[in-house]
């Protein structure tokens, strides 16, 4: 074992392949000088198969996935597979539940659905949370890729993390809210390949998949029936399931990249065949991901190097595997991060420019005393791009000591993606739900949500909460390599230290994050809703309701 970095050729095929995907996304949307409403548009035709890719690239091939997934079995095991069955449940009570209205009031951003359904102010609220939701996701967006290129490269992560900045403002402020749907299945495609073809090579390196599943069960990570009810046991099947059918309603049902794709189709059918694709290669996605995990460890069974201090996070084992195993394969790894760093650029210049818009239309705007210009609005979203970016490039400096990156992930979205799940939830299912009820809900959910998760993370940052992983070995280590090199101290910490106290909502598993933020916004606004209700709160349009709850409704709200 011995520290590996980029070849001359993984360079060259990284800044190609890079470049090539920053050229096309600029050459496919050129600039358009608009107000903010304008700039975020979108009126791509849409297209079944280009959109389910567009989707499973986003949700479940990023970054964030590639490398969280596998490092979270390469840790802690293969509860995190459990997964699947959210994704199926999700699946369901989207066609059922979320879909039909949205698809049937023709909304492109379901925000716009709050203002319908209880009022302006409660949309502009929703919309709020949602940027906010994306501000603190952004620093991940950018740790992602900039980590994995720093254990390739040995390059600097602050260095790599700035500039990613300025190439993410200046593609952002080029390209519009979306590059095309083939682009994107595109980098989906040369990712996929990359990371199939490692794969292979390193099931082969083991011994075959006999060998990774055997060696799996001798260093225990072959775990999937963990029944404990305890909610402080980091990972268990009903923390996974039931917290992650949430999460995932979060980020597909109501998500307004998601609901913007679905209801682009000439008809409900095509909406629905692409949410059966997408749930389809999301399992799939997931499985090959978990499995990444399984053969890593296998590979390294004798010898880790996270504890040998190869790396300073779990999340880099993934690069640190593509680099020995496709080292016979010159320009393979070098795809394979190009690919990371494309899926990251789009991401990244989408969630700018709804931020950018999103506090033009809603924040800005509303206060304005005279009207802006073309010019003025632009310059304005072109300035929020800037120092949102400069903001999140700041941030990245802290996340390395916060968990792992798929915990971080669910305490970026917890603090406001639960309360915004809730308010759909409410306008949908509940009929005696009021705009008090619903704002009263989402406001008190957020503030529960932000202090159990700050309270949480602080925990961590002092590491009063500590989750240890299993076991890693490194006896089949070379001892001159390990004295040659610094010795990771926090990987071992994390293995040494446990804290058993009493139960406490920032112990909670952060599985449960969405989960709890939309249950107290639903009771909460139903118990306001109740007390503050009043005829005329009576609404007589059953399309803004979902179409499982039409049987049930009083007559006043049945058309005629």
């Amino acid at each position: 074992m011995e520290i590996l970095y980029f070849s001359y050729i993984d360079y060259a095929v990284f800044t190609v392949m890079f470049g090539f995907s920053c050229i096309a996304g600029i050459s496919l949307r050129s600039f358009k000088r608009a107000t903010g409403s304008e700039y975020f548009k979108d009126d791509t035709k849409a297209r079944v198969l280009p959109v389910a890719l567009c989707l499973v690239a986003r949700y479940t091939v990023s970054g964030l996935s590639l490398l969280g997934f596998p490092s979270e079995v390469y840790t802690h095991g293969t509860q995190i597979s459990m997964m699947v069955f959210s994704i199926m449940i999700m699946g369901i009570i989207n066609n059922y539940v979320y879909l039909p209205v949205f698809y049937e009031l023709q909304l492109k951003n379901p925000v716009d659905y709050l203002a319908i359904r209880f009022d302006e102010g409660t949309r502009r609220v929703a919309s709020i949370f949602n940027s906010i939701g994306l501000c603190l996701s952004l620093p991940l967006i950018i740790y992602v890729p900039s980590l994995a290129l720093t254990q390739v490269s040995g390059v600097n992560l602050n260095v790599i993390a700035s500039v990613m900045f300025l190439i993410c403002v200046s593609y952002a402020t080029i390209v519009r809210m979306g590059t095309t749907e083939w682009l994107n299945a595109f980098q989906l495609a040369i990712t996929v390949f990359a990371l199939v073809i490692v794969l292979f090579m390193g099931i082969v390196s083991v011994g075959g998949v006999s060998r990774v599943w055997q060696k799996s069960m001798e260093g225990n990570r072959l775990e999937f029936f963990n029944m404990d009810l305890n909610p402080m046991i980091r990972c268990t099947f009903w923390s996974v399931i039931i917290g992650n059918t949430f999460s995932w309603l979060g980020f597909v049902a109501v998500n307004p990249s998601g609901v913007q794709r679905f209801v682009s189709f000439s008809s409900i059918s095509d909406a629905r065949r692409v949410l059966v694709i997408f749930v389809v290669l999301a399992i799939l996605a997931k499985l090959v991901s978990c499995f990444s995990g399984l053969i890593m460890f296998a590979k390294y069974f004798y010898c880790d190097p996270l504890s040998m201090g190869y790396m300073t996070h779990a999340s880099e084992i993934l690069p640190y595997f593509v680099l020995e195993v496709a080292s016979k394969c010159p320009g393979l790894s070098g795809l394979f991060i190009a690919g990371l760093f494309s899926t990251a650029l789009n991401t990244m210049s989408v969630a700018l420019s709804k931020i950018a818009t999103d506090t033009f239309d809603d924040i800005i705007a509303p206060c304005r005393t005279r009207e802006f210009s073309k010019k003025d609005a632009n310059y304005i979203i072109i300035s929020i791009i800037i120092a949102t970016s400069m903001i999140s490039v700041a941030a990245v400096q802290i996340i390395g000591r916060l968990g792992s990156l798929l915990e971080l992930f669910q305490c970026a979205y917890g603090i406001t993606g639960g309360p915004v799940l809730g308010l759909f939830t409410l306008g949908v299912l509940f009929p005696v739900a009021n705009k008090k009820g619903a704002l009263t809900g989402a406001l008190v959910s957020v503030l529960v949500m932000s202090s159990i998760i700050v309270q949480h993370q602080v925990d961590i940052w002092n590491k009063s909460l500590v989750y240890n992983t299993k076991e890693m070995r490194t006896y089949g280590c070379d001892i001159y390599s390990f004295l040659s090199i610094n010795t990771n101290s926090s990987a071992n910490e994390l293995r040494s230290v446990e804290h058993e106290e009493a139960f406490s909502l920032a112990k909670i598993s952060f599985h449960y994050y969405y989960f709890i933020g939309t249950l107290i916004t639903v009771i909460i606004g139903l118990v306001v809703s109740w007390i503050t209700r009043k005829e005329k709160d009576s609404i007589k349009n059953p399309y803004i309701f979902s179409p499982i709850i039409h049987k049930f409704l009083r007559p006043v709200y049945v058309p005629i």
